[in-house]
């Protein structure tokens, strides 16, 4: 929240399916048994590297700071 009380807010999703074996040792959670839509590895073979750039945290974070963006 804003000192004036203006709330912000960024949402992000990543779609994709859940692998049939675990693969991969970055990560943490469901990185092993997530393949994101586009993608033929997991999150955790993808990498960190990947993932500071694709995850859903990731995508809230960039639209988050877009909304701050567009309010000054």
């Amino acid at each position: 929240m804003s000192p004036s009380g203006e709330e912000f807010r960024g949402s992000g999703t990543l779609e994709g399916r859940i692998a049939e074996v675990q693969r991969g040792v970055e990560g943490f959670g469901f990185d092993p048994i997530f393949i994101p839509d586009g993608e033929k590895r997991t999150v955790a073979e993808l990498g960190n590297g990947w993932k500071s750039k694709n995850s859903h945290r990731a995508r809230a974070a960039r639209a988050l700071l877009e909304a701050l963006r567009e309010a000054r």
